[in-house]
């Protein structure tokens, strides 16, 4: 799951051309999270903390957060549980929500 601060794009091809920029800028650079992104996985972290047996992550939520965008890594068994609020959490702060696995918007 990503999720970025920016335009909603105006459809899923939009998003994952969007998504893919945002991807290769984070690979090139070493950026620190914006607060808006920090804020962001505080809020997922507030829910669902990372290391407890009952958190969605597969990875540390953090570990792949890089300027205006974050990659949220989470267990596939627990996705359809975990999307819902992830999305919801993006869309209350004006963040966008992008599924890349099957290149859909949230």
């Amino acid at each position: 799951m990503a999720v970025w601060e920016g335009p909603r794009p105006i459809n899923n091809s939009a998003a994952g051309v969007e998504f893919d920029r945002l991807m290769d800028v984070a690979e090139a650079q070493d950026a620190p999270p914006t607060p808006r992104i920090v804020a962001f996985v505080k809020a997922l972290l507030a829910v669902w903390p990372d290391g407890d047996g009952a958190s969605p992550w597969a990875l540390e939520p953090m570990r792949d957060a890089c300027g205006p965008i974050v990659f949220l890594g989470v267990r596939f068994d627990d996705a359809a549980g975990a999307l819902p609020l992830i999305a919801g959490t993006a869309h209350r702060r004006g963040l966008v929500c992008f599924d890349p696995q099957v290149h859909r918007l949230l």
